[in-house]
């Protein structure tokens, strides 16, 4: 998903960072939340891939790939987060992300803890381009799942690409970032 913020490295969170299925760094770009969703026990890993920054900004690589990392000299206007929810609550990853580690999902307009949104400029159009209520548009992806065949019990792996419109934004984002640092 897309957080405002920092993807979460900072605010009361309850991590227990350890190896369960993710690299986990040291740096709070990583690790697992144990927080109730939906009323119910709900567990979680995360890593910041991407943080996008606004102004002066840079862009570092939260161990999503890549060698060239430069300091983050100002407030991330975003970052892109990777979430492996290990349990199947209503709005899980919505409410690890929002609630638990105060990096709301761009677009999410229910758990944002009374905080402004930090919308990207880049954004900003897409969230409204269909002309829907606040809240319509979420950025939000399943890339994959895996869950075993209720007939045969053999392992299913589906997956799906970013929508154009996430993977618009994310290379508009990039190019914005690349500009702020030359």
């Amino acid at each position: 998903g897309l957080s405002d913020g920092d993807g979460g490295s900072g605010g009361g969170i309850n991590v227990a960072p350890d190896n369960d299925d993710m690299d986990f760094a040291p740096d709070g770009l990583s690790g697992i939340v144990v927080e109730d969703a939906d009323g119910r026990p709900a567990r979680s890993t995360y890593r910041v891939l991407e943080i996008f920054c606004a102004e002066e900004g840079a862009s570092r690589d939260g161990g999503g790939g890549g060698d060239a990392t430069t300091a983050v000299t100002t407030a991330a206007t975003c970052s892109l987060v990777e979430v492996k929810p290990k349990t199947g609550r209503k709005h899980q990853v919505r409410q690890h992300m929002g609630l638990a580690l105060d990096a709301p999902l761009v677009g999410d307009t229910l758990y944002r803890k009374g905080k402004a949104a930090r919308t990207p400029t880049a954004a900003a159009p897409l969230l409204t381009a269909s002309g829907g209520k606040p809240g319509a548009v979420m950025f939000l992806h399943s890339a994959a799942l895996e869950l075993d065949h209720p007939v045969t019990g053999a392992k299913l792996h589906l997956s799906d690409p970013l929508p154009r419109t996430f993977d618009g934004l994310l290379a508009s984002l990039r190019r914005q970032t690349k500009a702020d640092v030359k």
